[in-house]
């Protein structure tokens, strides 16, 4: 395959998992390229470091993952912490894999390797539906460092359930409370349960004292609360001879939140348009998810879902975009060498500069600045 042919089918496959409509792609590929290659992926897998990897040190990974795991049928790098990998042979065992590729990475970088698994791919309309799949799976990485692989279904029956600290799901329902977010708040509420439902080795007293805790929180957001009543409401739970008792105590006062939040609705949190304007000011820079949620007091994992919401964006797809627009700017109207482009993009690797900019745009930084668009593949 012609290095213009192979790169025409990455930038392809970039605007499958940005959930570009099939007839855009097939258009963009004008005849020279069929889509039944994407057609053909049963899984994909979503591989992502805490830094930014790809720009420095990874730059070598694709052609070595190739080599180690060549049931691998594709790889395609989304931004300088996170890459895909496709996969065809539906009876795979991805999670073994996974774990192979976790090990083998950190092994030889010495970095850790964290990689969530899709559900089954039912063709190229619902390769992005995967990729979102598989941002939200990653998010069980805040809850469990030590563990490196993630895929629906670990909590369950299987005897993998993921350990969630107690204080770490009490700190988010508390950023929750905090930032009116009461779907998240529901999501961790949920969590909250499943760690408890059904479990015997729980003593009857340590819950209900972790959900009585809930209650105090909710009572201090909600307006014109009743002391006497949430005294109460904390008899009965104390009293109650079933969890589900328990737990309808709780849901019934996170409705109450709801009402009140509905009340009062808040604007377009303050912390998101902090992060927008250090990318803006910073996307020269190196960025990273640690370093947003710390300027703004979050935890990573609720930063991430919040500017999601907010945005309708992942987060390092956000700087990416800001950056390819940046570039993509500095090509059209200055005589900037690619090099320097790149370095006041973010990018230090001027060869990683390239193939990102010719992944996004399905063409070089160079061919464009001679072309523009219509210099395309």
């Amino acid at each position: 395959m012609s290095k213009s042919i192979e790169y025409m089918c990455e930038h392809m496959l970039y605007m499958a998992a940005n959930k570009n409509e099939p007839s855009e792609i097939i258009k963009y590929s004008e005849g020279v390229v069929s889509t039944e290659f994407l057609e053909k992926f049963a899984r994909i897998m979503l591989m992502e470091f805490d830094e930014d990897f790809f720009g420095k040190r990874g730059a070598d990974l694709k052609e070595k993952l190739y080599k180690i795991e060549p049931q691998i049928t594709r790889y395609l790098n989304l931004n300088q912490n996170q890459s895909l990998l496709f996969f065809e042979d539906a009876d795979l065992d991805f999670v073994d894999t996974a774990e192979r590729i976790s090990s083998y990475v950190e092994n030889e970088y010495g970095l850790p390797c964290f990689i969530a698994i899709s559900s089954q791919v039912n063709g190229l309309a619902d390769i992005g539906s995967r990729v979102d799949e598989l941002d939200d799976i990653m998010e069980n990485k805040f809850y469990h460092k030590d563990c490196r692989v993630f895929y629906e279904g670990m909590s369950g029956n299987e005897g993998s359930m993921i350990q969630v600290d107690d204080d770490t799901l009490m700190k988010q329902m508390r950023q929750d409370i905090k930032m009116k977010d009461t779907g998240s708040l529901r999501c961790h509420f949920d969590r909250f349960c499943a760690k408890y439902s059904n479990k015997t080795n729980f003593s009857q007293v340590y819950i209900k004292f972790l959900f009585s805790n809930l209650l105090k929180d909710f009572y201090e957001n909600i307006s014109n609360a009743d002391e006497k009543v949430l005294n109460e409401e904390i008899d009965t739970l104390y009293k109650a001879n079933s969890f589900d008792t328990v737990r309808e105590i709780v849901l019934k006062n996170i409705e109450r939140l709801e009402a009140e939040f509905n009340v009062n609705p808040q604007m377009m949190h303050r912390e998101i348009e902090v992060v927008k304007q250090y990318i803006y000011e910073h996307y020269g820079e190196e960025i990273s998810v640690d370093n947003l949620a710390d300027r703004v007091y979050m935890a990573p994992s609720y930063l991430s879902a919040v500017f999601k919401k907010e945005t309708g964006q992942n987060l390092s797809k956000f700087i990416k975009a800001y950056r390819m627009e940046q570039a993509k700017d500095l090509l059209e109207n200055t005589m900037l060498k690619i090099v320097d482009i790149g370095n006041k993009c973010g990018y230090q690797n001027v060869s990683y500069f390239c193939s990102s900019f010719r992944d996004y745009y399905g063409i070089s930084p160079q061919k464009y600045r001679e072309n523009g668009k219509e210099g395309a593949v």
